[in-house]
C-alpha cells in the first residue's frame, strides 16, 4: 500500500461514504498502522541489542583492566557465543588475519546497505491533500465526515478506524497457531500463564535454532532470550485502551 493507493481509497469514500468503501479504507489503514507498530518494535529490539553489546564491551574493558585480558575476553566470547555469532577463525586466518577479515566484512555490509536502499520504491507525492477530518463510523453509523465537523482530528480518526473493527479474540488458541514473526508478543500457557512470549533465538543455542522465549535478566550478562518449554496454548494481547471515548478497546 503506497500513498497513491491510500489516497484513491480515501477519495472513493469521500465520493460515497458507504460501508464497502469504509471497510476497504479501514483495512488499508489497519495494515499500515500494523506495519508501523512492527517497525517500532523492531527499532526498540535492535536498540536493546545494541545497548546490551555496548555494555558487554564496556564490562570487557573493565575486567581486562582490573583482572586480566583473558577475563576481559571472556565477556566478548560469551556475548558472541550466545546468539551464535562467533567468527570462523580458520577462515579469517586464511584471509590474512583480523584486519583483512574486518575489511571484507565491512565491504559486504556496505554493499548490502546500498542494495537495500536501491530496491526501496520512491514515494510518489500526493496530488491532493487529505481531508481535514476523516469520516468515522461507530456501530454502523457515520458520526463525522470530511464536510461535517466531528470531535476527532485526522490522526485520532485513523487510530480509531484501525482499532475499532475486527478486534482480536482474547481466547486461548493451540500453540501450533501462534505467530512466529519474531515481533509479535503474546501470552502462553504451560499449566500456568506465561506473560510476554515471543518467537526468537534462545541464548546459548546453535545458530538458526528458534523457539518460544521470554526475556530474563541475568547479572553480568543483561537481558537474554530464554526458551519456554511445554507451551500448549497462546492468547493475543488485548488492544490498547480507547483514549477518545468512542469505544474500540477490547
Amino acid at each position: 500500500m503506497n500513498d497513491k493507493e491510500l489516497l484513491e481509497l480515501a477519495q472513493a469514500y469521500r465520493r460515497e461514504p458507504c460501508k464497502a468503501n469504509y471497510d476497504a479504507m479501514a483495512g488499508a489503514v489497519r495494515a499500515l498502522v500494523g506495519e508501523a507498530e512492527k517497525s517500532e518494535r523492531r527499532a526498540n529490539m535492535f536498540a536493546g541489542i545494541f545497548s546490551n553489546y555496548t555494555i558487554a564491551m564496556q564490562a570487557a574493558l573493565i575486567d581486562a583492566e582490573l583482572k586480566s585480558q583473558l577475563e576481559g575476553m571472556s565477556w566478548i566470547f560469551n556475548t558472541l557465543a550466545g546468539p551464535g555469532l562467533l567468527p570462523d577463525v580458520d577462515v579469517a586466518k586464511a584471509m590474512g588475519g583480523a584486519q583483512a577479515w574486518f575489511d571484507a566484512k565491512m565491504e559486504e555490509e556496505v554493499a548490502r546497505v546500498a542494495l537495500y536502499a536501491h530496491q526501496q520504491p520512491k514515494a510518489e507525492p500526493l496530488q491532493e491533500p487529505m481531508p481535514d477530518c476523516w469520516a468515522v463510523v461507530k456501530d454502523g453509523s457515520v458520526i463525522g465526515t470530511h464536510d461535517a465537523p466531528c470531535h476527532l482530528d485526522g490522526i485520532q480518526a485513523v487510530r480509531y478506524i484501525a482499532s475499532a473493527p475486527q478486534a482480536k479474540p482474547l481466547t486461548w488458541q493451540p500453540i501450533e497457531t501462534a505467530p512466529k514473526d519474531f515481533v509479535t508478543i503474546f501470552d502462553g500457557w504451560n499449566s500456568e500463564r506465561v506473560a510476554d512470549v515471543i518467537w526468537a533465538h534462545p541464548e546459548y543455542t546453535p545458530k538458526g535454532y528458534h523457539a518460544f522465549c521470554v526475556s530474563e535478566y541475568t547479572n553480568g550478562h543483561g537481558w537474554d532470550n530464554v526458551e519456554v518449554k511445554g507451551l500448549t496454548h497462546w492468547m493475543p494481547l488485548p488492544s490498547a485502551p480507547d483514549a477518545y471515548g468512542i469505544g474500540g478497546g477490547v
